[in-house]
């Protein structure tokens, strides 16, 4: 144990993630963080970087978690020249995915994906997947291909600490999943409305994203006071809500990964650095999901396809592919599901930043965007005054430092993008102050650019002032009326002193007129719904698909194959578990007899539910076996030498000449039903694991 601890602290591990969801996390950027933790090995996360960044990595083991960049090979070759360890790493089968998937068109026969895959891969020294029907599969690819079976991270995320406020006298079966697995649900579609009518203690708790298990309910036909709606939490939390349950139910087909949220490349995302187009956007950066600040994990720009340009009543533009899914009130929709007069959902902005502001450089930034409406504007009397008075800098040379500063595809400066608060109260004040019209209860903001007029409303709703844009039907190019509530900023002028000091004197006395008697405490909900004025189809040049810490920005997705590692969380939870009748649960079960209960057809399905239902002691026996099988055998902590060893031997493998690609071994056919099972049980195919190797 002293001399591995000792060789394991000096390594140097380097993870390269193409999917930073669970698939990066299990297979990649958790087993280096145990090795970290367990001895103290070396180990740094590599997101999107360029080439010459790979070829200098000063490391021991670069592991590939399903990169596929066409400059990969030659770089591969001049890390493996200097005594780098290069292993690829894949837990989906990209190479098999239908059709009809929305992925179909970025790894069909053809695509850059799939023709780099077998010269990235035969690059490598060898290739480590997460169950034996990839490693037949891809071993046609890499001769030196092996298993690392999915482990728990009981060590690096909180698996025991009892669930709190858990009703009494309830017994809860439950779901968790994702929109991803929209083919999975429906096989228990005929199941759950027996079971809760055949008992009325039972309750149905869905984990999920909230507009699709709402979606999964209906399909379920569960009555509104038996469903638990439980939503999705961050990849951190999630073992917590996973204690809700007491039964759990694991329906795997064949499922599709639908893409999420892939977006014209100039679409505008608040973050904490302020209102910025998605192709700004970095690994590691903030974004708003409309309830919190979550971490983007992920970002990759796809080829050019076919788009939806859906404009609002107020203005707001959103561009998007056609799968791209869509929240309105009739539910959620993909984008080309979508209809003009539908009520689509809008999520109020939020900007917060640390970043300090300079009060002369926020003048400069208001007289420099009121320029581009007004020409010619200078610096009035009374804002140099209060320049003076705060001993600030007096500006000069506006028109220089806009230019300097301001983005380039138009729109607000920089500056004001990266400041909230009081930045974002004095240059709001000052553009109101220096171009606003006064109306009967509105401040108006006329002839702006479509891109300024969109971060102005973004920007005045981050600090809870509602406004309408209003399309200009009398200019020659498109232009738009910013038209911002007067009693708004007249709240806004009782909690910002920043605003309030900031603002001419007539337009002081104006809000002042304005002011709301009583209670002041209406906000802009944080969610709200707009209908649709017009749709438009375009080609999008420079579609982009992010990913992030949750489930609302993830990126595009495909066929999976699935491992064992649902019932393994439900396990880790002391959760009993039943679970679709597929190769890797089947394999599961007949390694340790009893662990689970499998179904296929709907009475499997009502029969294994109602025997845990009514046989206590079988639920907490079953929950407690697969509680000991994960910490003995599935623990990363434990098990995570194993990564090492492997690593290791893939290494001597490739140094003996037993690795590269062999392409003499033709792409696997599916077996026959009177075949040996391919997963080795020496039973006929039809009596094992069939459908499940097609």
């Amino acid at each position: 144990m002293g001399e591995t601890k000792n060789r394991y602290s000096r390594l140097r591990v380097s993870v390269a993630v193409g999917d930073y969801m669970s698939c990066g996390h299990f297979r990649a950027v958790d087993p280096a963080r145990t090795l970290h933790q367990k001895y103290g090995t070396e180990y740094q996360v590599i997101g999107a970087v360029l080439l010459e960044e790979m070829e200098s990595i000063q490391t021991d083991y670069l592991i590939l978690q399903r990169r596929l960049e066409q400059w990969l090979p030659g770089v591969i070759e001049k890390l493996i020249r200097r005594g780098v360890t290069v292993v690829f790493e894949i837990d989906d089968n990209i190479h098999r995915v239908p059709p009809e998937s929305p992925a179909y068109p970025f790894y069909k026969p053809g695509t850059p994906a799939i023709i780099n895959a077998p010269k990235v891969i035969g690059a490598c020294m060898g290739m480590t997947v997460s169950t034996h029907e990839l490693q037949s599969f891809y071993r046609r690819y890499q001769r030196n291909i092996h298993v690392l079976e999915n482990q728990i991270d009981l060590h690096l995320r909180d698996w025991d600490t009892p669930m709190m406020h858990k009703p009494k006298n309830r017994l809860i079966v439950g779901w968790s999943g994702a929109s991803q697995h929209q083919t999975d649900t429906p096989l228990l579609k005929n199941v759950m409305r027996r079971i809760v009518d055949r008992y009325p203690f039972v309750d149905i708790a869905i984990y999920a994203n909230a507009v699709y298990a709402y979606e999964v309910a209906r399909s379920w036909n569960i009555p509104p006071d038996r469903l638990i709606i439980l939503p999705a939490v961050s990849f951190e939390h999630y073992p917590y809500w996973l204690g809700y349950f007491d039964i759990g139910v694991a329906p795997v087909s064949n499922s599709e990964f639908n893409r999420c949220k892939c977006l014209d490349s100039d679409t505008l995302i608040p973050t904490e650095l302020g209102i910025l187009p998605i192709s700004e956007l970095k690994p590691g950066m903030k974004v708003w999901n409309g309830s919190r600040y979550t971490k983007v994990l992920a970002i990759a720009s796809q080829p050019k396809e076919l788009g939806v340009r859906v404009v609002t009543k107020t203005g707001h533009v959103i561009k998007m592919t056609m799968e791209h899914r869509v929240l309105t009130l009739r539910g959620e929709r993909t984008a080309s599901e979508l209809r003009v007069g539908d009520m689509i959902a809008m999520l109020r902005a939020r900007v917060a930043s640390s970043m300090e502001h300079r009060p002369e450089e926020m003048v400069a930034a208001a007289i420099g965007f009121c320029s581009t409406i007004q020409p010619n504007i200078q610096v009035p009397e009374w804002v140099s005054r209060k320049l003076e008075e705060i001993g600030a800098k007096p500006v000069q040379n506006v028109s220089a430092w806009y230019r300097k500063h301001a983005k380039p595809r138009g729109g607000l400066p920089i500056q004001v993008s990266a400041c909230s608060g009081n930045g974002a109260a004095q240059f709001v004040a000052l553009v109101i102050s220096l171009c606003g019209r006064f109306s009967e209860n509105c401040v108006v903001l006329k002839s702006l650019d479509e891109s300024a007029a969109m971060e102005m409303s973004m920007l005045l709703e981050s600090l809870e002032v509602w406004s309408d844009r209003v399309p200009s039907r009398s200019e020659d190019s498109p232009k738009y009326h910013l038209n911002i509530r007067a009693s708004f900023l007249s709240m806004l002028m009782k909690k910002s002193r920043w605003f309030s000091e900031w603002l001419s004197p007539e337009m002081k006395e104006y809000l002042s007129r304005h002011t709301i008697r009583g209670r002041y405490d209406i906000r802009i909900p944080s969610r709200w719904y707009e209908p649709i004025e017009r749709i438009e189809y375009y080609e999008i040049e420079h579609p982009v698909d992010i990913q992030v810490d949750g489930e609302w920005f993830q990126a595009g997705s495909f066929y999976s194959h699935n491992s064992f590692l649902k019932p393994l969380e439900y396990g880790a939870r002391k959760v009993p578990s039943i679970c679709s009748k597929i190769a890797p649960y089947a394999r599961l079960e007949r390694r340790y007899p009893g662990c689970i209960l499998l179904a296929d057809s709907d009475g499997e399905w009502e029969n294994a539910i109602c025997t845990l239902i009514e046989d206590e002691s079988l639920r907490h026996s079953m929950a407690q076996r697969m509680h000991d099988i994960v910490h003995s055998d599935f623990s990363l902590y434990k098990n995570c030498d194993r990564w090492i060893e492997t690593w290791d031997l893939i290494r001597e493998r490739y140094l003996a000449g037993d690795a590269g690609p062999d392409l003499s071994i033709p792409a696997p056919k599916p077996p026959s039903r009177n075949d040996p099972c391919p997963c080795g049980s020496e039973n006929k195919y039809s009596k094992c694991c069939y459908p499940a190797w097609g």
